[in-house]
């Protein structure tokens, strides 16, 4: 009885000690994405909306990404490339430069964590900037999510 009490406990330490264990090698691979929200400029709010997909190579760079992104008015097809930091606990940031027309467009970051076993990857906007890091007067409050193909 006294060995078997030991072996449970030591299985519920070790679970639990390793229950993080994320890396940038936990989002390897191509996800499809959608998000929405509000873009804001110069005072004037406006809804937004994207659909898209990723791939990274799960060593930080974010290998491919193309997406529809949608402004009344508008409808926008980008590409970007970028890097990404996954941290021990699953939380994460990434850094996108975005092109439209093979030209720069934006920088711009976020916020995430990897949830589902890996799979379901939520996110939320962090800053918006020119292609060269500059202030635009512009900026985003989105959230969305991206599942693994």
């Amino acid at each position: 009885m006294k060995t078997l009490l030991l072996s449970l406990c030591f299985v519920l330490l070790s679970t639990t000690a390793f229950a993080g264990g994320f890396s940038n090698q936990s989002v390897k691979g191509c996800y499809g994405f959608n998000f929405h929200g509000v873009v804001v400029h110069e005072a004037v709010a406006a809804p937004i909306a994207a659909a898209g997909r990723f791939c990274s190579d799960g060593k930080g760079n974010m290998t491919e990404l193309t997406r529809v992104l949608h402004i009344p008015g508008l409808v926008l097809d980008q590409t970007a490339t970028g890097t990404y930091m996954v941290n021990a606990d699953g939380t994460a940031e990434a850094t996108f430069d975005v092109e439209m027309n093979g030209a720069p467009f934006s920088r711009e970051t976020f916020h995430a964590v990897i949830t589902e076993h890996r799979k379901t990857v939520q996110f939320v906007s962090g800053a918006i900037t020119g292609p060269d890091g500059s202030p635009t007067g512009s900026d985003t409050i989105i959230s969305g999510v991206a599942h693994k193909q």
